[in-house]
């Protein structure tokens, strides 16, 4: 009967966000039992896809007002809800794995749980997100994420776009927070040696959830933010963000990151939303190899000639090479005025993106 439950949760959570496919070990069930009681796992699998109250969701499912909101709560603190103050009422809807539960398990991940989220992701959810990342933006013909350059790469350009301006980011929102990599934090229990830790910005209503509701994280200064963001960028850490106007997060990430780990050699431009490339003078290259090393993505090589070369099908724009360059020869360039993205999606063309995933596969 456990198996059976936990069975039936891991097809629940695969229904929301990038899914959580089966393992054929199964050690996913080994996961989930750390995270649901099994009551927890009912009350999941009654939850509606859309937020609804505490009273809301009693009434449908025959059950106490008080006791569903205390239960909720306690799921809430392992994070597998997701919860929301919306129109003065506080909502609740499930948590997806990933963006969800994988990121709220920043507090309670130990080494044992770390093992099983590395045997998991290697068995069966890095092949599955590279899959659906591929096909969104096959089914919709848009990249599906963004690199926001460093800014020391891009300071010689007259004209940078809002979403190629990290602090611009930071500044236009109201609430800032960061919170635990839980990408790289998971692996350094593995025995893996990791980057910066402290590092995840969540922005606004998001912000609120980690601090306010789940008590992770932290809310950031303005001077905070930007002082973390020149630490990442100094650390080779890439700035990372949705394809929305309205950006939820913004995530630093290398080579250790679970997005960067299931696309591997599938990173192309077609899945990447950037308006830079990095380009070679191979006059004043040295071949000393520290843009190689710099580059999240192996797009940089050096050729026989012993000069570097940008591999421009895996370039994402991020600038990292150029600011490890001893002797400027690597540097970032605009792409055509044709290839450049002014501006985002808006949430509702986000939503219809992702509805054309979902109906077409």
């Amino acid at each position: 009967m456990e198996h059976d439950i936990y069975r039936s949760l891991q097809e629940k959570i695969s229904q929301y966000g990038s899914g959580f496919p089966a393992s054929k070990s199964g050690v996913e069930l080994k996961m989930l039992k750390k995270l649901f009681s099994e009551a927890d796992a009912e009350l999941y699998m009654k939850l509606a896809p859309q937020p609804e109250t505490a009273e809301m969701i009693a009434d449908r499912i025959g059950d106490t007002a008080d006791k569903t909101a205390e239960h909720l709560k306690h799921m809430l603190k392992n994070g597998t809800v997701i919860c929301f103050e919306k129109e003065g009422r506080i909502v609740y809807f499930p948590a997806p794995y990933i963006p969800g539960i994988y990121e709220n398990m920043g507090q309670i991940v130990d080494a044992e749980l770390a093992e099983l989220l590395e045997q998991y992701h290697n068995e069966a959810y890095f092949e599955h997100l590279a899959n659906t990342v591929q096909h969104i933006a096959n089914a919709t013909k848009n990249p599906v994420l963004k690199y926001i350059p460093v800014q020391e790469a891009i300071k010689s350009f007259s004209k940078v776009f809002p979403p190629d301006d990290a602090i611009a980011l930071l500044k236009s929102k109201k609430k800032i927070a960061v919170v635990d990599c839980i990408c790289r934090k998971q692996l350094k229990l593995t025995g893996v040696p990791t980057n910066l830790i402290e590092c995840c910005f969540f922005f606004d209503d998001y912000a609120d959830y980690f601090v306010d509701k789940r008590k992770q994280g932290r809310y950031l200064s303005i001077d905070e933010a930007i002082e973390i963001q020149m630490q990442c960028e100094k650390a080779g850490l890439v700035s990372t963000g949705g394809v929305t106007k309205d950006e939820i997060l913004m995530c630093h990430c290398d080579k250790q990151c679970v997005a960067f780990r299931s696309l591997k050699n599938r990173i192309t431009k077609d899945l990447i939303r950037s308006n830079y490339y990095a380009q070679v003078n191979m006059d004043s290259c040295s071949g000393c190899g520290a843009c190689v090393e710099r580059c999240v993505t192996d797009a940089v090589s050096i050729n026989n000639d012993g000069i570097a070369e940008v591999n421009l099908g895996r370039c994402i724009g991020c600038g990292q090479c150029a600011t490890v360059c001893p002797t400027g020869a690597i540097f970032l360039e605009q792409k055509p005025e044709e290839e450049q993205y002014k501006e985002l999606l808006s949430a509702e063309e986000f939503a219809k993106r992702m509805m054309s995933k979902k109906t077409s596969g």
